[in-house]
């Protein structure tokens, strides 16, 4: 049986990477009203037109290793319960939905489903830890160079709270979402 977790509040595409020379800076995330996902990652609707996120195979620089990730409200809770002030999408997510629940992936086994205010739905493959990065924890401690304080922040935001990378590859065509879509925890 499925269960709503929250609508979506936020959706975004990394324009380029978000690491230069060991730094990390979120200022080339974009945030859209709308996502395209395919199988080899995600489009933002911006100003007429299409952005390609960073993470796609279709962008010049892209892998399509990490095609699309999701992240929570409640986890940016969390994570400015720790490390203080936090905009919401820093983590550089696409997809950031409204809940007050934590996460863990066990929780996430079944699958995520997006679905849309004309009902239609996609089904996001069992997320994965999108495991946290040294330049990331820098950046919420405030730090350039790597410490035990920087090993102790990649440790709190492991096991989700840095966010999740979903499976899409079984996605036909290309889906559209928009902010306000409903996203389902499905049961295994």
């Amino acid at each position: 049986m499925a269960e709503l977790i929250g609508a979506i509040v936020a959706l975004q595409v990394q324009r380029t990477g978000l690491i230069t020379n060991n730094h990390y800076d979120p200022k080339p995330i974009l945030t859209v009203d709308e996502l395209a996902i395919a199988a080899n990652g995600v489009l933002g609707a911006s100003d007429g037109g299409w952005v390609v996120d960073v993470h796609s195979a279709a962008h010049p620089n892209g892998t399509g290793r990490r095609p699309l990730s999701i992240g929570f409200t409640s986890h940016y809770d969390h994570m400015r319960e720790r490390f203080g002030e936090l905009a919401l999408g820093a983590a550089g997510e696409n997809i950031i939905v409204d809940s007050d629940r934590m996460f863990t992936e066990p929780d996430l086994a079944g699958g995520l489903t997006v679905r849309s205010a004309d009902h239609s739905d996609v089904k996001l493959a069992a997320p994965k830890v999108a495991r946290p990065c040294r330049p990331f924890s820098n950046f919420l401690i405030g730090r350039s160079d790597d410490s035990e304080e920087t090993n102790e922040a990649r440790k709190f935001l492991d096991a989700g709270v840095r966010g999740y990378i979903c499976g899409i590859r079984h996605v036909d065509g290309y889906v559209r979402i928009r902010v306000g879509d409903e996203v389902w925890l499905d049961s295994e």
